[in-house]
């Protein structure tokens, strides 16, 4: 995964450092706020000093403002990166296709393939850079949300652990069938825009030839596979949701009763208690990323044919 990544991103090495620092800052950013809210209640709960509450005031509105920029130079570097990563990989199949035998080119739709190219380039790009933007940031975030669960103490962190490893799992059971219901929903709604286009594109042809029956059926059938597909898409993306959502409840109550308790206790601030539900929901953010999205690497742009 990190290879193919490298391999899109190497050519530009400073536009990725910035972007690393960006995604960096980004997830600092992210996690100070839960953590100034939750010291914010703390010191509002302790005492009654005013200069105190503005200063937190004055904080929080400080950080708040800080990421725009940042996302700023983020998304601008981004969106060069991507835009050339499609480019060169256009070139690259243009090539290709260039060289293959005659036979195939007067056989093959030009116009289909130049769309899937054009629409894989840009999809290859895409997840090469926000996979390297958001590893990152996510990357960040689950390891400092760790260190505050570590220094809350131990009992939260392996209660994250065995959370997240459920989730895992549950991912792990439903990964093949996701990644194929996915696959058939991008496939089938490639020839159902093919169909779609036709009727606009070869609309005198139609007419002529009284061919509108026919082209009517290929787009109702290729609609039918598409419609097919997203449903399937539909339930096996429901499943994997809700198991993530009832590792979410799960360690929601494990929070409201061991965390409740140590606040009755003395042994847990509120502030603390919290913070530590926005902690876990970014930590359990970070792991659904990267079981998610770094699990597979999308297929790599190919031609079903020989060279010339």
């Amino acid at each position: 995964m990190f290879k193919f990544i490298w391999s899109c991103l190497k050519n530009y090495k400073l536009e990725s450092s910035v972007i690393i620092i960006c995604s960096v800052l980004t997830a600092v950013v992210d996690l100070s706020k839960p953590y100034l809210i939750g010291k914010f209640i703390d010191k509002i709960f302790a005492n009654t000093d005013y200069k105190l509450f503005y200063k937190y005031v004055l904080l929080l509105m400080s950080i708040s403002f800080l990421p725009i920029f940042v996302q700023w130079l983020s998304c601008i570097l981004s969106a060069k990166i991507r835009t050339k990563i499609a480019n060169r990989l256009v070139e690259d199949m243009i090539h290709t296709v260039h060289g293959l035998r005659s036979e195939f080119i007067f056989n093959t739709d030009m116009i289909y393939l130049s769309k899937r190219i054009e629409a894989d380039s840009n999809g290859i790009a895409d997840f090469a850079v926000d996979s390297f933007r958001r590893f990152f940031i996510y990357f960040s975030m689950v390891g400092l949300a760790i260190c505050y669960l570590v220094s809350i103490g131990l009992k939260w962190l392996l209660i994250f652990l065995f959370v997240a490893i459920i989730h895992v799992i549950a991912y792990r059971y439903l990964e093949k069938t996701l990644f194929e219901r996915s696959f058939a929903v991008r496939e089938t709604a490639s020839r159902y825009f093919t169909d779609f286009s036709d009727n606009f594109l070869y609309a005198h042809s139609i007419k002529l030839h009284s061919l509108h029956g026919e082209y009517i059926s290929s787009l109702r059938n290729s609609f039918a596979e598409f419609f097919i597909a997203v449903v399937k898409e539909a339930k096996i993306s429901f499943w994997f949701r809700a198991s993530s959502l009832n590792a979410n409840e799960v360690f929601n109550v494990i929070i409201f009763l061991l965390g409740g308790l140590d606040v009755l206790k003395g042994q847990l601030s509120l502030g603390n208690f919290v913070t530590l539900r926005d902690y876990y929901a970014l930590a359990m953010e970070s792991v659904s990323y990267f079981i998610l999205n770094l699990a597979r690497i999308p297929p790599p742009l190919s031609v079903s044919a020989g060279g010339g």
